[in-house]
């Protein structure tokens, strides 16, 4: 029995790689090109930003005849980020969508921008404390995120097979206490800093992320691993892990690590 499950386990792994090697096309970015592999990947140089409500805002982007930064003012909701995303998606050009200016989100639904693949960038506001499940998965030019000091979780697969990902920023002061399964798998990512308000992590976290060499806990003390999502839950059961070597790190989240969860007491 034990044999048929590791033998169906690197399987699963085999598909997840050819997988994240498809959507990457290649997916081997060098380090720091915020343009990661793909062309038109940024704003486009020159481009000013244009300021826009959220009731015109789809209007505005379907209009788009280059690659743009939009920045949008006053109050949305998760319909109005539907029509952005839909106009998007419909266009010729990439966004870099600027949403930090804005009130109302608290949160980034499941798969609100999920296959958004002319989305180059976000900025989001102060006022969102979750980014759902599957919320930037296979954004294909998404190449840099910031996440705000309000957020609190991480969903599954958030930014699962964003193949341009390079540049991931915590802001300060942090209040992230969760990272979900694959919520950063397949990435370009060439480092990671896990803020010192993480307290659990999920499995398969970074997996197919292979340009990643420093992963870095700002706060090394009493991690534990385990296969069991009961002990996660309920933060007992596990096998304390040394995570205080970033490259190690990086090893052993594509490798040794990939079927275990992470929490801190």
């Amino acid at each position: 029995m034990k044999k048929y499950l590791y033998a169906t386990l690197i399987l699963c792994a085999a598909i997840f790689i050819s997988s994240c090697s498809m959507a990457s096309g290649g997916g081997s970015g060098s380090s720091g090109d915020s343009g990661g592999t793909q062309s038109g990947g940024n704003t486009g140089s020159g481009s000013s930003a244009i300021t826009v409500t959220a009731d015109n805002a789809a209007q505005t982007i379907a209009a788009l005849t280059e690659n743009s930064t939009v920045v949008l003012t006053g109050s949305v909701n998760s319909s109005q980020l539907t029509a952005i995303k839909n106009a998007i998606n419909s266009g010729s050009h990439n966004v870099n969508l600027d949403l930090s200016n804005t009130i109302g989100l608290t949160s980034i639904g499941n798969s609100a921008f999920e296959w958004c693949s002319k989305l180059s960038g976000i900025a989001l506001p102060s006022s969102v404390t979750s980014i759902g499940e599957q919320a930037f998965s296979f954004c294909e030019y998404l190449t840099q995120l910031s996440i705000p000091s309000s957020v609190t979780s991480i969903g599954e697969k958030a930014f699962f097979q964003c193949p341009s990902l390079t540049q991931l920023t915590f802001a300060q002061p942090y209040s992230l206490t969760s990272i979900g399964n694959y919520a950063f798998s397949c990435s370009a990512l060439t480092q990671i800093s896990i803020p010192s308000s993480v307290t659990s992590i999920g499995d398969y976290a970074f997996f197919g992320s292979d340009n990643l060499t420093s992963i870095t806990f700002e706060d090394t003390s009493t991690w534990y691993r385990t296969e069991d999502a009961t002990d996660l839950a309920s933060k007992s059961g596990g096998t304390e892990t040394d995570v205080s070597n970033p490259a190690n790190n990086a090893e052993y989240f594509q490798s040794d690590y990939l079927l275990y969860y992470f929490y801190k007491l």
